[in-house]
């Protein structure tokens, strides 16, 4: 008897097209997934690969050799076929651009029973370059702003999808377009119709949308201190606003970030015009040779650089970021309230907790007896 076909969706990104939030949604809802519409989302990590959610496949793709990768995700076929389930996804962004990507995928495209289907999203180069930029490029050293950077960045997205081509063969590449009037219902319900569910048919648990990026300011501020940075990964300082700042800080999803001139956006949608209608038309079957929908700026439409930080755009920051981790500390640690306070003048008083400002508080009333 032939054994049971299992499609196997490997999601190789690109970067800044959404990746985590499609992760971490897969991730939390494995077992919807698994019970309701036949698919594995696993946790490599773990002998029971439903055991605990998983958010990045990164570390499984990116191992030393192709023949543990391969060996690993078979076992996750097997388990598939041992429970009846017919499809199985992996998501690793960097796989885009990865040069040994394309060779496991080919090996896992030959094996018998294994339908094997890649999904990409691509986007808009100057859009690409502006999140990139905010993501990576103002953490290095190695570039002096954000025009050194597009300078030594190839975006020549049909490089890449040539390889992968090569590999499997353009039947088994599925693009999809990172751009807002291209995702109607969302990126989320995007995904899923790629992957042949049904998004409406299912109760899903929802899950918080990670990474969003920030408004000019909150970025500058990360800019200015980028040597603190240990690497264009290191994210602790961008996770520290995003877990003390609301949403008054956050850009809009798909919009821009405006770090490049109108003239500037020209420049590079122009440098990869060709490429674009390649993809166009021999991935995506469009005649017209349109890859994104959204229409180019024009050279003379209003734009102001970025005008730099103020006292007075600095200080709400740092001032709400204070107020939210004072929020946090005094109800984290709620059984010690009034922990700092007693019976002198002037000192913490019993309705203050633990929290930030309470230790501040603390630590001046004590510098006050010393004097």
């Amino acid at each position: 008897m032939p054994e049971q076909e299992v499609t196997l969706y490997i999601h190789i990104g690109m970067g800044k097209t959404g990746t985590s939030s499609i992760q971490n949604f897969l991730a939390g809802n494995h077992k919807v997934l698994w019970n309701l519409c036949s698919c594995l989302y696993p946790n490599m990590v773990m002998s029971d690969f439903l055991n605990g959610s998983f958010i990045n496949h990164q570390k499984l793709f990116l191992a030393d050799d192709i023949k543990s990768r391969k060996e690993k995700i078979l076992t996750a076929v097997d388990f598939c076929r041992k429970h009846s389930r017919n499809k199985i996804i992996f998501s690793a962004e960097a796989l885009f651009e990865d040069n040994d990507g394309p060779a496991l995928a080919k090996e896992l495209s030959e094996i018998p029973g294994v339908n094997l289907k890649i999904i990409v999203y691509i986007r808009r180069q100057d859009q690409w370059l502006e999140s990139a930029w905010k993501e990576w490029g103002y953490k290095s050293n190695k570039y002096r702003d954000i025009s050194h950077y597009i300078q030594q960045r190839d975006c020549n997205w049909l490089k890449a999808l040539r390889r992968w081509e090569g590999a499997v063969g353009r039947a088994r590449i599925i693009v999809r377009c990172y751009e807002k009037a291209q995702m109607p219902d969302g990126l989320i319900p995007d995904f899923f119709q790629t992957v042949g569910i049904d998004y409406n048919a299912n109760k899903w648990r929802p899950q918080k949308d990670l990474f969003k990026g920030f408004k000019g300011d909150v970025m500058e501020v990360i800019f200015l201190n980028k040597r603190f940075c240990t690497g264009d990964s290191d994210t602790r300082l961008q996770g520290f606003f995003e877990r003390n700042l609301d949403e008054s800080f956050q850009k809009e999803s798909f919009k821009s970030y405006s770090f490049l001139s109108p003239t500037e956006k020209i420049s590079v949608l122009t440098r990869y015009e060709s490429a674009n209608q390649t993809i166009a038309r021999e991935f995506l079957g469009r005649d017209d040779g349109v890859l994104f929908y959204e229409p180019w700026p024009e050279p003379n439409e209003p734009w102001e650089p970025y005008g730099g930080l103020t006292v007075e755009k600095v200080i709400p920051i740092f001032t709400q970021a204070l107020c939210n981790m004072d929020d946090f500390y005094n109800n984290k640690n709620r059984p010690f309230r009034g922990q700092y306070s007693n019976k002198t003048a002037g000192s913490p008083t019993q309705e203050r907790g633990v929290g930030i400002f309470g230790v501040l508080d603390a630590i001046l009333h004590k510098c006050k007896l010393k004097k």
